[in-house]
């Protein structure tokens, strides 16, 4: 199945992209309970609206989705980028303002989803959800909503939303956590999705000049405090561009950006995939060993993700 997925994204990273949602940057004027990420997306073809929401209009509290409130398979500590290829998925919040229990209890509830995997593959809707609610009485009180909606081929969306205050409030806009104890939590299968970009995260800057090129590499991390977590914190890899042999390259698809990170971010590692081939190269490979070094390996992969040629690094300019 990985290999499957690898082989239908690589060849959508260099394909059509007719379906892939647009955005729309607009400055952050809400007061939304997630981190200001305003962005519109146009949903794929497939989605939903907000009308496919199933639950009780008699609920207290209130759930809402804007326009952006798009997921993205999260980065995951150690593991290969063939494997970061075949977990990509996406996930988006139909737009709308639905009732939400705001209770302890049990509930039958639909959220109105629509997923994206490799190759434009999709798992729809299919059948009614379920939501379980929990209440936290500290600090001014949280709920916590557990949920699963079904979906086809198989695959089940998991959840957990978390809103503070003694009545769930909950807006979701495609970011993180933010300080008062709103949150979002999401999963395809055994596949984690968070922000696709958080720009109220560290922004993290790599610029990495090597013989025939350059690359910049935008990463953000949740850095809580300015320092580390016990565990590698969330990040997301949303932007990426430079030139390679004359060539520039300017890319924010997440289908096309990989990104590893060792413990804590300590060591990175990176995959870029063009829109198309330049020269016998489908994309880069940048490898930072230590952070604490200024050096760094680039080489350029093929279509399959394998190294063709190693090029020699001159210069690496680290912004944290």
């Amino acid at each position: 199945m990985r290999m499957l997925f690898l082989s239908l994204s690589l060849v959508a990273a260099c394909g059509d992209k007719s379906d892939e949602p647009v955005e729309e940057a607009d400055a952050d004027t809400d007061a939304d309970t997630d981190a200001d990420t305003d962005v519109d997306v146009e949903p794929w073809a497939w989605c939903p609206d907000g009308d496919a929401w199933v639950g009780d209009e008699s609920w207290t509290g209130t759930l809402r989705a804007t326009g952006g409130a798009l997921y993205c398979s999260a980065p995951e500590e150690g593991a290969s980028f063939a494997e970061l290829m075949a977990d990509k998925r996406q996930l988006l919040i139909a737009e709308g303002s639905w009732t939400h229990p705001s209770d302890q209890a049990a509930h039958d509830m639909t959220l109105p989803v629509c997923t994206r995997f490799p190759g434009d593959a999709h798992a729809d809707m299919d059948g009614v959800g379920a939501v379980e609610m929990y209440f936290y009485d500290f600090d001014g009180g949280q709920y916590l909503a557990e949920g699963t909606q079904p979906l086809t081929d198989g695959y089940t969306l998991t959840y957990k939303l978390a809103s503070a205050g003694t009545t769930f409030d909950l807006t979701l806009d495609g970011g993180g956590s933010d300080d008062v104890g709103n949150a979002s939590w999401w999963g395809i299968g055994d596949v984690d999705l968070r922000p696709c970009r958080d720009d109220s995260w560290n922004a993290e800057t790599h610029v990495i000049s090597f013989e025939g090129g350059q690359v910049e590499l935008l990463l953000q991390v949740q850095r809580e405090g300015g320092g580390v977590s016990a565990g590698t914190e969330q990040s997301a890899f949303p932007w990426a561009a430079g030139s390679l042999d004359g060539t520039d390259f300017d890319v924010d698809e997440p289908f096309q950006l990989l990104y590893s990170p060792d413990h804590h971010h300590f060591g990175r590692h990176w995959v870029v995939l063009f829109d198309e081939p330049i020269g016998e190269a489908c994309g880069l490979q940048v490898d930072v060993d230590d952070i604490s070094v200024d050096a760094a390996t680039v080489q350029l992969v093929d279509c399959e993700l394998d190294g063709v040629e190693t090029r020699a690094v001159t210069e690496v300019d680290f912004t944290q």
